[in-house]
């Protein structure tokens, strides 16, 4: 899963720096830069616009492409972490030696950590490829990248504490995986429904993908209250998903 992820991020950075010097020769820098803040303003709003309009087109794409990815990375790498090992028992060998909340919590930070890894290898690749071919500066590159990359851990950390709590309730890694999809589309649904609705705008909160643009914001109260949600999220999922399954006939 971790090559698949791999192969197709950077498939899609190699295609958008090929589109990228293709049109380096039909525009100039300057209509690029203006072309790209006008996007962004359309899309977060004049202040936050103007602020990512000095991210490389490149890192703000990989960002958009590894949140927007994410449930199906998460759901796909952590369906079976709970579910296999009650699916053959093993998990009384490791519950005999250790607290059930312990083994819970080592699953979800477990899954959390190959996440955040594979996403990190992603994004370093697409930093040194745009530094390499796509003239960007160095500190541009990394600089913004580890930025952009931080803003994924915490909503990664909302998606790895339901995907958890989802899977340690079943005894099939297949139906597991089937109810996690599931849910996660539902959440979906919510998110976009809070997205497009005024007055229901409070479903876009159970969403962990609606908090990237909170966490864009140039603002640091802004920022700290997507990450604070997301990390509630998580914590929250865990809490419950420990008490249930410390109360569960494994």
């Amino acid at each position: 899963m971790a090559v698949l992820t791999l192969l197709g991020g950077v498939g899609v950075a190699l295609v958008r720096l090929k589109v990228e010097q293709l049109n380096a020769g039909r525009f100039s820098p300057d209509d690029v830069q203006q072309l790209q803040s006008a996007l962004l303003v359309k899309q977060y709003g004049d202040e936050q616009g103007h602020y990512l309009a000095s991210v490389p087109p490149i890192l703000l794409g990989m960002l958009v492409l590894t949140v927007w990815l994410s449930p199906l990375l998460v759901s796909v790498l952590g369906f079976d972490a709970v579910a296999g090992e009650m699916q053959h028992r093993t998990v009384r060998y490791f519950t005999m030696r250790t607290r059930r909340v312990s083994y819970y919590a080592g699953k979800f930070f477990g899954l959390w950590l190959v996440v955040s890894c594979i996403t990190l290898a992603l994004h370093l690749f697409v930093w040194t490829l745009a530094v390499l071919r796509g003239g960007v500066s160095s500190s541009a590159a990394f600089g913004w990248g580890f930025h952009l990359w931080l803003v994924t851990l915490p909503i990664s950390a909302a998606w790895c504490g339901f995907a958890t709590i989802i899977g340690s309730q079943f005894k099939s890694p297949i139906l597991s995986l089937m109810v996690t999809f599931a849910v996660f589309f539902v959440l979906f649904v919510l998110g976009l429904v809070g997205m497009v609705s005024e007055s229901a705008y409070w479903l876009g909160y159970v969403y962990p993908n609606t908090f990237e643009d909170w966490m864009l914001s140039p603002h640091a109260d802004k920022v700290a209250k997507g990450a604070a949600i997301c990390i509630a999220w998580a914590a929250a999922a865990t809490g419950a998903g420990a008490v249930l399954f410390a109360r569960k006939d494994v």
